[in-house]
């Protein structure tokens, strides 16, 4: 997943149930965060496995992102058979 920041002002990145792998060019060595601080005017590329089922927060950290939008729902579900 890459996230872009077009703002002015960093945001603490949090996905509820899951750890991401920090993407830095170190293969084999990526770290494990369950925060991602994106700084403005910065892209961040991170890889996670999507193994948790249920119903997850994606969001800001910083309380008045996330009641202004940064927030969404992210589905982890089993895949369906097309059976």
């Amino acid at each position: 997943m890459n996230l872009i920041n077009h703002t002015m002002m960093p945001h603490p990145i949090h996905l509820h149930g899951h750890f991401f792998e920090v993407v830095n060019g170190q293969k084999g060595q990526y770290p494990r965060k369950n925060v991602i601080n994106v700084l403005p005017g910065a892209k961040v590329t991170f890889d996670f496995t999507a193994d948790a089922m249920g119903d997850w927060a994606f969001h800001c950290h910083m309380l008045m992102h996330m009641h202004a939008g940064m927030f969404r729902v992210v589905t982890v579900r089993h895949e369906e058979s097309g059976e």
